[in-house]
């Protein structure tokens, strides 16, 4: 399959749109799915950038929409395209480092914490972005899925980008019946088979009630989504929040009537949430992000806003290590000590798709908020002694009574001081001790020492003669290849992953229709027993009338 060229698109003027060789860019992390297809974090031209690529031909059209109207548009809240290349076929965009604004409001633990300015500048960035998009001439352009997690956040979540165009439409388009998403959803949308750019405002009125609350929109109906849908068209909507002040509960109001008509144009809102962040001072803070941190016996709370203090260095380390671990004793759980004070568990893989999305996970282990208390004292690879602090992970949502290995994902963001390591155990019934090294001040990189104790035995390169620097450097070079054969078993048990996840969701859209058809057969037996109890009605209503009329004449000649 091969993508518009750049002269086939309509870019704006000045708009830096290339076609890109595929061989340019290294990719780094598969973060996340988009409206189709899969994301991964990559570096182009010494920059981060996302790549977005598609699963398979079904995609093809929802990838050629996104391209087209990335293309045509240039805003700062619209996540911007760089180019796309042909083999493999993807988008070259813009990276947002702060992830989605869904999991900014319902994400793992801890949370960020935001004000009501927050609140308020990321809907108006919403409207503005959304009232360019409505704004485009000749033609205008409908999102059609606005929600939060096509909601990108950068500069420290005070920037935000709209995202996912592969259900783009332009105005005067006939436009189909979409899935979209139910609870941000306009009635007009799933009740008939036109609509017009304010489905788009109904949708930004959901975001505003969603980021106020910090609850998901409809949460409390749960089951299937056409359930939430019926909800809405026979006029539900989120409740109205105690305290609002009333222009805003004006606004949001009017942005959820069922009358399309009614509800306020695009540019309307912006001039409106313009007016109204006057009151609204503090938007430009960076979200704060909660970690707890001790060192030496001292207990000490910082918040990271992207910036950390002198001496606190930080290193995000990938761990892929296999379960149940054969001939691994059970005797060594027992030299794992608690931490002192309040420990926390890795949220279970039952609520959390843990594949798709790794950024997901950043947040899933704090640590203790008390001091360590000493633990072992272990020999580096390198000689050094050193006293390891321990982190306990726990509930990994893992069943531990299966036979088979299985390859297990951590990613974990551990702040620390250089100069120290952490030994990681996994509880209840294997313990796997990893060395966790810190970057170093000069700028080398550490983590390599890591990855051959993740794998078998028969893998893992020979412990280096210190004193020989051919000896450290065959042993570094070793290391390096297995960090790489990680990187690729990781990618692969993550696509294996995400092949069941799509059978698994075939599947349930199998159950869905079959239940579907049901509904609608019974539906139409119910509408054939209403005609002929209708009928029957008439008919007995008719033999009653003959009836009175013969009483009435019997008595007239009597």
């Amino acid at each position: 399959m091969s993508v518009p060229s750049a002269e086939m698109l309509e870019t704006p003027p000045g708009y830096p749109f290339e076609e890109i060789d595929y061989a340019d860019i290294e990719v780094e992390e598969v973060v996340g799915r988009g409206a189709f297809g899969v994301v991964c974090k990559a570096k182009w031209k010494g920059k981060d950038v996302a790549i977005k690529t598609i699963e398979s031909e079904s995609e093809r059209t929802a990838f050629i929409v996104e391209l087209r109207q990335l293309s045509r548009v240039n805003h700062p809240n619209i996540v911007k395209l760089y180019g796309s290349c042909d083999n493999p076929v993807c988008l070259v965009m813009e990276y947002a480092e702060g992830g989605s604004l869904y999991n900014v409001l319902h994400g793992a633990e801890p949370l960020p914490h935001y004000t009501a300015s927050h609140a308020m500048s990321w809907c108006l960035q919403c409207a503005q972005g959304v009232s360019y998009l409505h704004g485009m001439k000749p033609k205008a352009l409908i999102h059609r899925d606005l929600k939060p997690p096509n909601l990108l956040l950068v500069a420290g979540g005070t920037v935000l980008k709209i995202c996912d165009f592969g259900t783009a439409c332009d105005i005067q388009t006939h436009m189909t019946n979409n899935k979209g998403s139910a609870a941000w959803m306009a009635p007009e949308v799933f009740e008939g088979s036109n609509y017009s750019e304010k489905c788009d405002v109904f949708s930004w009125g959901i975001i505003l009630w969603e980021v106020i609350t910090r609850r998901k929109p409809f949460d409390e109906i749960g089951g299937p989504a056409f359930r939430i849908m019926w909800a809405v068209h026979r006029g539900t909507r989120p409740p109205l929040i105690k305290n609002l002040p009333k222009p805003i509960e004006s606004l949001m109001t009017r942005c959820w009537s069922k009358d399309p008509s009614q509800r306020p144009s695009m540019e309307e809102i912006v001039k409106i949430m313009t007016h109204l962040m006057k009151y609204f001072p503090g938007s430009e803070e960076p979200l704060q992000y909660p970690y707890q941190y001790s060192d030496e016996g001292q207990s000490n709370s910082a918040t990271s806003t992207g910036t950390h203090r002198h001496g606190d260095l930080f290193k995000m380390c990938v761990f892929m290590f296999r379960l149940p671990v054969p001939g691994l004793p059970l005797s060594r759980g027992g030299s794992v000590e608690s931490l002192s004070g309040r420990t926390h568990c890795l949220a279970s893989s039952d609520s959390k798709r843990m594949s798709t999305d790794l950024s997901e996970l950043d947040h899933k282990i704090p640590f203790s908020t008390g001091k360590y208390k000493r633990g072992h004292r272990k020999t580096a690879s390198y000689g050094t002694i050193l006293d390891i602090p321990k982190i306990v992970v726990t509930g990994t949502g893992l069943d531990f009574r299966s036979q088979f290995c299985l390859n297990v994902l951590l990613k974990l963001v551990i702040s620390f001081r250089t100069g120290t390591a952490i030994l990681l155990s996994l509880c209840p019934e294997r313990t796997l001790f990893f060395y966790v090294f810190p970057v170093d001040t000069n700028g080398s990189d550490n983590s390599i020492p890591m990855a051959y104790l993740t794998l078998d035995h028969q893998l893992q390169p020979l412990a280096p003669c210190p004193n020989s620097k051919e000896s450290m450097a065959v042993f570094e070079q070793h290391c390096k290849m297995a960090q790489e054969y990680l990187k690729v078993q990781t990618e692969i048990a993550l696509l294996i992953q995400r092949k069941n996840e799509l059978i698994a969701e075939l599947d349930q859209d199998e159950k869905d229709q079959q239940n579907t058809s049901r509904l609608v057969q019974e539906h139409k037996k119910l509408l054939e027993e209403n005609k002929s109890l209708s009928t029957y009605y008439q008919q007995c209503k008719k033999q009653l009338e003959l009836i009175r009329a013969q009483q009435q004449k019997r008595q007239g000649t009597s």
